[in-house]
């Protein structure tokens, strides 16, 4: 693994045990724009930016942790797409943590299984839904990881969540009530998928097809309209996740 990819990685943990996962957090700690840090994590080559050497010592120095943290390569267990507390920064005491985290530590490697998070949030599939300013969990799923990397297409495993589509608009594909599995480490739109996005005060969950001039928002459902956001107000949209399954259910 190249030197760019280990500090993304422990910047990732940064984020998710000192500032729960809140990028706009994290940029303010070490004096940078949010738009800065979101393309730290970005997924998206065209936009990503890669932590330097400088960089990486000035993360350090802003939240008081050793020298070289960021350099440290992964072990077996995060090399596996699996949270190993062994690399939290000493700096962070497991009291500070939040719950979402705490959930994503309890990640039992041996036992082939991990808690993914049942997020107390409702994502609309039609005029949409007030989005909540902050996570919380309501219960919890275990799932087989090996599952889940035949499954799905994900940054890590830490950053899955699971939330409940309501409404209609992305009819047959999401049906009303379904529970959809969200990879909230995907922050930008690179190719066409399913997103679970904020516009304005509304959380839905759409098809956003990108453009040469901004992106289209689409409804799988044809009664709904399609939105042409285009490139200048494009920060408008903020990217929470790629919806990577949907468990849908059927009533009889």
């Amino acid at each position: 693994m190249e030197i760019k990819d280990i500090r993304r990685h422990r910047l990732h943990k940064l984020l998710l045990t000192m500032f729960s996962g809140r990028k706009s957090s994290l940029a303010e700690a070490i004096g940078k724009p949010a738009s800065y840090v979101s393309r730290l994590f970005s997924d998206n080559p065209a936009h990503s930016r890669n932590i330097g050497e400088s960089m990486a010592r000035d993360i350090e120095r802003s939240l008081g942790i050793d020298p070289g943290y960021l350099d440290t390569p992964l072990t077996k267990l995060e090399a596996g797409g699996a949270w190993d507390p062994a690399t939290n920064p000493d700096a962070i005491s497991p009291v500070h943590l939040d719950i979402p985290v705490r959930l994503a530590q309890k990640i039992e490697r041996y036992s082939g299984h991990v808690d993914i998070p049942v997020m107390d949030v409702e994502a609309s599939m039609g005029p949409g839904r007030f989005a909540p300013e902050t996570e919380v969990v309501a219960s919890r799923m275990s799932l087989e990881v090996e599952w889940l990397r035949r499954t799905v297409t994900m940054t890590e495993i830490s950053n899955l969540r699971i939330i409940t589509g309501m409404g209609e608009s992305m009819f047959p594909t999401i049906k009303h009530g379904d529970l959809l599995l969200i990879d909230t480490g995907v922050d930008s739109v690179s190719y066409d998928a399913v997103y679970l996005i904020a516009m304005s005060t509304s959380l839905l969950v759409k098809r956003i097809q990108r453009e040469v001039d901004g992106i289209r928002i689409v409804s799988d459902n044809p009664k709904y309209k399609e939105i042409m956001v285009p490139e200048d107000l494009e920060e408008r949209v903020q990217i929470l996740g790629r919806v990577v399954f949907v468990w849908s259910g059927n009533r009889v």
